[in-house]
């Protein structure tokens, strides 16, 4: 079954304004309380999904309109905007943080967001933004481990101190991979006993020891792309499921092998995100979800009015949703 909130709707910014005037089900969390006269009220369009994360009671969806959640048992959307304190309201990507209860949101030039749902409190973080010898800045993935963050941008990895607030470490050199290759997701897994820190890029994928003394040194990390077509190496999205490394690509979703990468021959559209929940793994495909039981095996899911899959996130009950770039979220 799918239940499509009223943010995958075409006249989305009508509907919006409409429950946010009247007192309805959408509010200002941010302020948590309507505009009075002499205040600013933000009524973007945030039907074109980036990224979803789910926390809180809450999904969670990165929009070029700014940032929404929706309440799984109330139905309640929260709305945020620059309006509210955001840096922008073209999000790229978003994380849940559960051991601070915070949003950490990343924008096209590099700046971080933390914001606080509850409070509306939002602080902006621009040591990335400030990396000037880097041309292109912006942050494409974030993984919330522990106390750090795991921040992939457009030239290399950033690691980020969520207590103390400052980059801790960067990684812009990655084997034999060009220096400053931008990076699309990262993650830390453990395969054959191994723990690693897994980064798919521009130009394949690279892998270092997490307990690697230095890993800014570029001969700490290893990197491979045997088995991915020689015009399509970059790793869009990386997914760690019953011990193996899935890799996906635009051209297909790939399994990671001790010879090399096999295309499962279930995707030819694009692999944006990954998720493994319940044995099962996840991944979008456009028009279609992929699903990999917990023995490798691979099929393919139509869902009608699925349009442009670009997130996945699972919620503690174990639902999976969907953020569609053209039709807003789906459960």
């Amino acid at each position: 079954m799918i239940v499509r909130t009223a943010f995958g709707a075409a006249a989305l910014r009508l509907i919006v304004g409409a429950l946010v005037l009247t007192g309805g089900p959408a509010r200002n969390a941010g302020a948590r309380q309507a505009a009075g006269p002499g205040q600013w009220t933000a009524h973007t369009s945030m039907q074109s999904v980036r990224e979803v994360d789910a926390g809180g009671g809450r999904v969670w969806a990165a929009t070029s309109g700014g940032i929404f959640g929706y309440g799984q048992t109330t139905g309640e959307i929260d709305r945020f905007t620059v309006v509210e304190g955001l840096h922008s309201v073209d999000t790229r990507t978003l994380a849940w943080d559960e051991r601070r209860a915070v949003i950490w949101a990343g924008y096209f030039d590099g700046v971080l967001d933390r914001l606080d749902p509850e409070t509306g409190a939002v602080v902006s973080y621009r040591d990335i933004e400030r990396a000037g010898q880097f041309t292109a800045r912006g942050i494409n993935r974030i993984r919330v481990v522990g106390d750090s963050l795991l921040i992939a941008t457009d030239f290399g990895v950033v690691v980020f101190d969520a207590v103390r607030g400052e980059v801790r470490d960067a990684y812009s050199r990655m084997g034999s991979f060009s220096a400053a290759a931008a990076a699309y997701d990262v993650l830390p897994a453990e395969v054959a006993g191994e723990a690693r820190l897994w980064v798919g890029t521009e130009e394949g994928l690279a892998m270092a020891p997490i307990d690697s003394p230095n890993l800014q040194d570029p001969t700490s990390w290893s990197n491979e792309d045997a088995g991915l077509p020689p015009d399509a190496r970059a790793v869009w999205s990386l997914g760690h499921h019953a011990g193996r490394i899935y890799v996906g690509t635009e051209t297909d979703l790939f399994e990671r092998t001790s010879s090399g990468f096999v295309a499962l021959g279930v995707a030819s559209l694009g692999v944006q995100r990954i998720v493994s929940t319940g044995g099962q793994l996840y991944a979008t495909e456009r028009f279609r979800l992929v699903n990999v039981d917990d023995v490798g095996v691979a099929r393919t899911l139509g869902i009608p009015g699925y349009q442009d899959p670009v997130g996945l996130a699972v919620t503690t009950s174990g639902g999976l949703w969907i953020g569609d770039g053209q039709g807003g979220l789906l459960s």
